[in-house]
């Protein structure tokens, strides 16, 4: 508590971090011993999965506010909003998208990862949404605790998507950032940003 009020809460993300690799290692012995015990599994099977959406973690969001129209809440989970705030699936150009984010700038969107060796590498594509104006220019980067391991050039309304694909480092607990930037002169509500399918890859 300390650390978040007085300090730059750095270490309240540790302990944080270090409850929930407790918390999620306990849950999935619990998980796993249930399944076994309802398929009789055995000892030389193991559960395989390739991939899991982004959007099924919740993210550490504590509450900011940002410039309009994202300035009540920095993002939308699955769908995206327009100059005058009005919802509209996740789009960029003529893409379509199920799932993923529809963001403001600036923002930084974080994820505690725990297990985090579990996920090799992170999968998205970027871009603005359709509805944005003229003079929106934003930049994406993701960073894995505290490193910036990519970041796009400016885009801009009409660009198509620009597709990441994005190692990440093995490490116990993985905090997972997307971040927009807008480019300098930009107007922040023409500044619409989608993150689009984003997954955690095993492989």
């Amino acid at each position: 508590m300390h650390d978040t009020m007085q300090g730059d809460g750095t270490k309240a993300d540790e302990h944080r971090a270090a409850a929930a690799l407790a918390n999620g290692r306990h849950t999935a012995d619990v998980i796993f011993t249930a399944i076994c015990l309802a398929t009789d599994h055995v000892d030389d099977q193991e559960f395989l999965f390739a991939e899991q959406s982004l959007t099924d973690w919740l993210p550490d969001f504590r509450g900011r506010m940002i410039p309009h129209p994202y300035y009540v809440k920095p993002f939308l989970v699955n769908q995206a909003m327009d100059a005058r705030r009005q919802l509209h699936p996740l789009k960029i150009t003529e893409t379509r998208y199920e799932t993923g984010y529809g963001m403001g700038t600036p923002f930084e969107l974080d994820f505690v990862l725990a297990p985090g060796n579990v996920f090799k590498r992170f999968t998205c594509d970027v871009g603005l949404h359709p509805t944005a104006g003229k003079k929106g220019a934003v930049m994406f980067a993701v960073e894995v605790n505290g490193k910036e391991l990519i970041r796009t050039r400016p885009l801009r309304v009409g660009d198509e998507p620009v597709q990441l694909d994005v190692p990440l480092p093995s490490a116990e607990v993985l905090k997972l950032s997307l971040k927009t930037i807008a480019d300098e002169g930009s107007e922040p509500s023409h500044n619409l940003a989608v993150w689009g399918q984003p997954v955690l890859k095993t492989e």
